[in-house]
């Protein structure tokens, strides 16, 4: 028991990088990673910058290696955000838990893209090959009209 929990503890951490940071500013997002990037057991971190994007990697010994890319528009707040995972089961294991985030009511509309309730207006995009390892979560601006026929199908 007293394995699981401390599992679970360092794995928290990752586990929430998902999701959490669209709509935030550049600035938010730069500093919420500072506390990843010194989380005990979550390995080593790497942060690399371009003008509109922040990518967030993380290299656990042993383990496949993960990044989380930000991008933003330009007023600076989170649009989208893309998990990579080296492995299959890891890409699955972060997909379910941001599909377990309640607030969010996600629904698969088909194969590949699953759409939050209209207040959050996000969208999670997977890619259709099935040999890549990546999904996104993307700030929709869609109009009631558009989100009703999208729920439709």
């Amino acid at each position: 028991m007293l394995r699981i929990l401390i599992l679970l503890m360092i794995l928290s951490p990752v586990a929430s990088l998902s999701q959490e940071y669209i709509n935030k500013t550049r600035i938010q997002v730069k500093k919420e990673l500072k506390n990843y990037e010194t989380a005990e057991g979550i390995g080593k971190t790497t942060v690399t910058e371009t003008d509109s994007t922040v990518l967030f990697s993380i290299r656990k010994s042993g383990a496949s290696p993960t990044g989380f890319k930000y991008a933003f528009d330009k007023k600076g707040k989170c649009i989208s955000e893309k998990v990579e995972a080296g492995c299959d089961s890891c890409l699955v294991k972060y997909l379910q838990e941001v599909l377990a985030k309640e607030k969010y009511h996600w629904k698969k509309i088909n194969e590949n893209q699953y759409v939050s309730d209209y207040a959050s207006k996000l969208m999670i995009e997977l890619p259709p090959e099935k040999n890549i390892r990546y999904f996104k979560i993307l700030r929709m601006d869609w109009s009631k009209e558009l989100y009703d026929i999208l729920m439709e199908k």
